[in-house]
This record gives structure tokens, sequence and C-alpha cells, in this order.
């Protein structure tokens, strides 16, 4: 798994999160429908993007089943990863 985002903190109170990026192809990574993973509790998991802008180089974004600060405060430090085999040579 490769890593394309981090994720720094919740940003207001509607689930979302302010994200990172670690990747050159951000518009394509964390694209509404895009699947990434994250490491939970020793194992990984797939969330999905839900909505997203771009900000000050940051990203914004919400992912499905993501619903208030708490929730969102519950990824904060996440790593969000994609399989190698999706990363463009």
């Amino acid at each position: 798994m490769i890593t394309v985002g981090r994720i720094i903190r919740p940003h207001h109170n509607r689930g979302h999160v302010v994200v990172m990026p670690e990747t050159d192809f951000p518009h394509d990574r964390f694209d509404v429908g895009s699947v990434l993973y994250r490491e939970r509790d020793g194992k990984v998991e797939p969330i999905v993007v839900s909505a997203n802008r771009e900000r000050d180089g940051r990203w914004v974004v919400g992912f499905e089943g993501v619903e208030s600060i708490s929730d969102a405060e519950t990824l904060r430090g996440s790593e969000l990863r994609v399989p190698a085999t999706d990363v463009k040579q």
C-alpha cells in the first residue's frame, strides 16, 4: 500500500476532515467515489470519499458514514492509502 494523504484534523461539524496530500494526483485520489484504505485496530479497511474540495494546498474531504465531528475525530492522524498497483508509473 502507498500513502496518498494524512488526515490532520476534523473540519467543522459535518464530519469532514482536512487532508494533507502526499500524491501528485490529489484530484484523482480524493475524487468523490474513490476508495482509499486506512488501518484501524490492526486491520485495513476501505473508506469511500463522499465530498471534497481543495483549500490552500490541502483538501477538505468527507467520507461515507462519517457524519459528525465526533466521527471525524476518530480519523485524526490516519494515513490514507491505495494499493501499489493503483499508482501511475
